[in-house]
């Protein structure tokens, strides 16, 4: 952090001070989910490709819905 933007910090309330650093951190939050929706790195590079998914036709009941049913909550709300 620059010596500026620490003097300011310094010269507010602990509650001003805890408030800005909620804001900032809802905000690189969310920043940071739509770097990761978007598949990219955070150098701006995308992401490898990734390794072709095994099709699950022959499977049935609980390993199927298991296995296709993992990831589905990632980005739901908290």
């Amino acid at each position: 952090m620059s010596d500026d933007l620490r003097a300011l910090l310094a010269k507010l309330q602990p509650a001003q001070r805890r408030a800005i650093n909620h804001k900032v951190a809802i905000d690189l939050g969310r920043s940071q989910a739509q770097r990761i929706k978007a598949q990219q790195g955070p150098d701006g590079a995308a992401y490898p490709a990734r390794k072709r998914r095994k099709e699950f036709k022959g499977k049935n009941g609980r390993i199927k819905r298991q296995k296709a049913a993992m990831f589905n909550k990632i980005r739901t709300a908290k």
